[in-house]
């Protein structure tokens, strides 16, 4: 057994945080409270070739395998300096693997060049305000007009609803439940396309908000993949998803942690250190160890993906234990800065509420245990009834369990 990462990811590694280092992290308090992206810090960080990464070379990327370790590492190491940008990121990597998958060839040439030169960004939006993660019951609905498809609905909880298009979940046939939903490259500039952003707490630059569409004429040749196998797409999605959230957290939280174990050293009280006295010392110890714990279960995830294995467990367990263990160790670290983590002199609280949004994005923690628990004890622990009791996780995602 071995928990190193190859020669080849340390060196990323290495690359992306000096990058990060040099580039994203100096100027996070300056945009923190700013609601509009940045897309210069992202271009700049684009040295390390990351928008076209996981393309093919024929529309303009670097042709490279990206891992679910490989994108994990990603994750963390941004999520250590802004999560902004694992936010946009996580979401490009996603729509360019879906679109070489899914799209014909008229749309791949059109739209994934301009993806990995930065010139377009696209993101997905799956969640509806009456159904939340229960994606099987979208009320989005399209009607095929000839050449055409009518969409009408609405999403929720959009990151990046202002990007220059999105991939859609429609439901085209009424009948089929989950077997009745597409999906779509919506482009942005479609008439009947409206945004509706919301003012939220952290992680303001990622426009989060809603998305309305009002009788929008999409081509037929925009539906990505066959009819009525859009929920298997997404499906496949999420499992990827969460324990990347999970780490681009946990990053988020060590950075606050390693703030903390810097001043404990240098913070005098009562005539000693603070990182002398046990209800500091030991508070952090256990923070640290969930974090660890929360690493190693989010790279579990991650590398059963990559062997081609069912990781639906895992993937739930580092989603609400990663976020959880992130969000805890942040606010212990935060309260060993004393008055001055309430100032705007630490990011300690910035970064807690970008964690805290993750409480609910991608599945929210308690749905993310029904996941968990579904896999540790079967279907009899879901509330509600599920026509394939062995499970449909391999039909959706083409995953085996072993």
């Amino acid at each position: 057994m071995n928990f190193d990462f190859t020669e080849e990811q340390i060196l990323f590694q290495k690359r992306l945080k000096e990058a990060c280092e040099k580039i994203v992290g100096p100027g996070y308090m300056e945009r923190w409270p700013k609601d509009e992206f940045d897309y210069n810090v992202l271009k700049d960080l684009d040295e390390l070739g990351l928008l076209g990464l996981n393309a093919p070379e024929e529309y303009g990327g670097q042709g490279y395998p990206l891992s679910a370790v490989e994108s994990g590492i990603i994750n963390e190491t941004l999520g250590y300096y802004d999560q902004s940008y694992v936010t946009i990121l996580g979401g490009h990597f996603n729509c360019v693997e879906m679109l070489v998958a899914l799209a014909n060839e008229e749309i791949k040439k059109e739209w994934i060049p301009k993806l990995c030169s930065g010139e377009k960004f696209i993101g997905y939006c799956f969640v509806e305000p009456g159904t939340g993660t229960d994606l099987s019951n979208i009320k989005t609905a399209g009607v095929q007009d000839g050449d055409y498809w009518v969409i009408n609905g609405a999403k929720a909880s959009v990151s990046f609803c202002d990007v220059d298009a999105h991939i859609v979940a429609v439901r085209t046939n009424e009948q089929r439940g989950s077997r009745g939903i597409s999906l779509f490259l919506i482009p942005d500039n479609l008439e009947g396309v409206e945004h509706f952003v919301y003012t939220d707490f952290g992680l303001k630059q990622i426009g989060r908000g809603d998305i309305a569409y009002k009788n929008v004429r999409v081509p037929a040749s925009y539906m990505l993949g066959s009819e009525g196998q859009g929920f298997k797409n997404i499906m496949h999605i999420f499992d990827h998803g969460r324990p990347g959230i999970a780490l681009q957290c946990i990053g988020a939280a060590q950075s606050v942690m390693d703030l903390s174990y810097e001043y404990c050293r240098q913070r005098e009280v009562f005539g000693q250190k603070l990182s002398k006295y046990e209800a500091i010392s030991f508070g952090l110890c256990d923070h640290q160890t969930n974090l660890d714990l929360a690493r190693l279960i989010s790279y579990k995830a991650m590398w059963l993906r990559d062997e081609g294995r069912w990781n639906a467990k895992e993937a739930g367990q580092a989603k609400f234990f990663g976020c959880e263990a992130a969000f805890e160790a942040t606010w212990f670290a935060t309260r060993t800065f004393g008055h001055l983590g309430y100032t705007s002199d630490y990011p300690a609280l910035n970064k807690l509420a970008d964690i805290m949004g993750f409480a609910w994005g991608d599945g929210s923690w308690e749905v993310c245990k029904m996941v968990a628990i579904r896999e540790i004890a079967g279907v009899d622990y879901l509330p509600y009834e599920r026509r394939n009791k062995d499970s449909s996780y391999k039909v959706m995602t083409g995953f085996e369990k072993k």
